[in-house]
């Protein structure tokens, strides 16, 4: 019953949003399919995870309609376009200063973690990602490239991949986004990086398909790439898979997992001392509101009282979300919505979520740039990840989306044309 629920209502906003614009990609169903889907995951118990309660479908349910009734009341119709993007759009000069001096920061800690690899294996080094040692990075190092270094890394990879899609010849720029990809991904021992700039590929190609009047055509190369990235995700993969679990189910779990861990957290009365304190809107605003909250503690002395650091103190524990494993860190957009305010912390933290990813979208519908392309493919990862994460949250987006505005020049041009149906 629940199951037949989920599924007329993904049709239901399917149908309103090709009705309303045309087409059936847009944030809202990209946003539909991931959280309909991970629902339905969680509700059948696959890979063994733990089913969620009633009220956690309760949550779901008023988060898709949250976000859908306000996409759908203010973003704007369009019509197809054709975007003309060249090198001059982009600030070769910043980008390449900017990362060539990043690994100054990032080499000690990228030759400590080939160390850890070749003396312990590749399961211990993410035992010292992000924490605090002198085996890996200390806390400063590890502030720096969080919050400096990934940041410029990510926006390159990014305006790299949508300038590769549109077939913009800076050989240069490419070579310093791969190395991004691999050294950032060595040093930490992740995955999520390289996941993230194969979907950045899939939605950049969705976009251009469904708002440009000109043909999209994937060239056989961006194939060959795209097989690469996902062998290097599968190797990855099976080196921190869940034991018992095969590659899908492994996947599914990495996407959907949080929804099952997220239900444990506010059930359990082993963190309703961190719940009693509500975070009043610094979690679903928190890439805005945490980096005024962190100079003020560097400036005054004050304590950390960043939703950022509040959620992560809670979502730093590995809890069981299944029978065979346990799951950490990633607790979905649903927890700092609700520490934001509960039930009604949840409700209006979507509506303001579409709200931001709204004025992102019309902005990219009226300047037709590179810099509003690319934050706009940024926002629909965002999208597209909130069912496991809400990227928003840290002061390491903020700093992304400077440096995207950084990177790129506002320049408009685009030739507006009739607005035909696709997908």
């Amino acid at each position: 019953m629940i199951v037949l629920f989920y599924i007329t209502l993904y049709f239901f906003f399917l149908f309103i949003t090709y009705f309303k614009f045309g087409t059936l990609f847009r944030a809202n169903n990209l946003f539909n399919t991931m959280w309909s889907l991970g629902a339905i995951v969680v509700l059948y118990e696959v890979a063994g995870l733990y089913p969620v309660s009633l009220l956690t479908h309760m949550y779901i349910v008023f988060s898709i309609l949250s976000f859908n009734i306000v996409y759908l009341l203010f973003s704007k119709k369009t019509f197809k376009f054709q975007m003309n993007i060249d090198r001059r759009d982009l600030k070769l000069k910043y980008v390449y200063l900017l990362n060539i001096s990043s690994y100054f920061f990032l080499i000690p800690i990228l030759i400590n973690a080939i160390k850890i690899i070749i003396n312990l294996g590749w399961d211990s080094l993410r035992l010292y990602a992000f924490r605090d040692s002198d085996i890996l990075a200390s806390a400063l190092q590890l502030r720096i490239v969080s919050w400096i270094v990934y940041p410029i890394f990510l926006s390159t990879i990014l305006l790299a991949v949508i300038l590769a899609v549109k077939k913009v010849k800076i050989p240069f720029l490419y070579v310093i986004a791969t190395l991004n990809l691999l050294s950032y991904t060595i040093s930490f021992g992740g995955r999520n990086d390289i996941i993230k700039t194969f979907f950045y590929f899939i939605l950049t190609f969705l976009v251009l398909k469904s708002t440009n009047i000109k043909k999209v055509i994937i060239p056989k190369k961006y194939i060959f790439y795209g097989i690469c990235i996902l062998s290097i995700t599968f190797y990855l993969t099976t080196l921190r898979s869940l034991k018992g679990l095969n590659f899908i189910e492994n996947a599914l779990v990495y996407f959907f997992g949080s929804l099952s861990y997220f239900d444990v957290l506010i059930h359990s009365p082993e963190f309703s001392t961190f719940h009693d304190s509500l975070l009043f809107g610094t979690g679903v605003l928190g890439f805005l509101i945490n980096p005024l909250l962190y100079i003020g503690m560097m400036i005054f002395g004050i304590p950390n009282y960043t939703s950022e650091y509040l959620v992560k103190i809670v979502t730093d524990n590995y809890i069981f979300i299944s029978e065979n494993f346990r799951y950490n860190a990633m607790s979905s957009a649903l927890y700092p919505f609700w520490r934001d305010g509960k039930g009604v912390g949840i409700v209006i933290g979507m509506m303001v979520f579409s709200i931001i990813v709204v004025v992102i979208e019309n902005k990219y519908y009226n300047n037709r740039n590179l810099r509003s392309f690319s934050l706009y493919i940024f926002i629909l990862f965002i999208v597209f990840s909130s069912v496991m994460n809400y990227e928003l949250l840290t002061i390491r987006t903020f700093m992304n989306i400077v440096f995207i505005i950084t990177f790129t020049r506002p320049l408009t041009k685009a030739i507006k044309v009739q607005n035909n149906r696709g997908l």
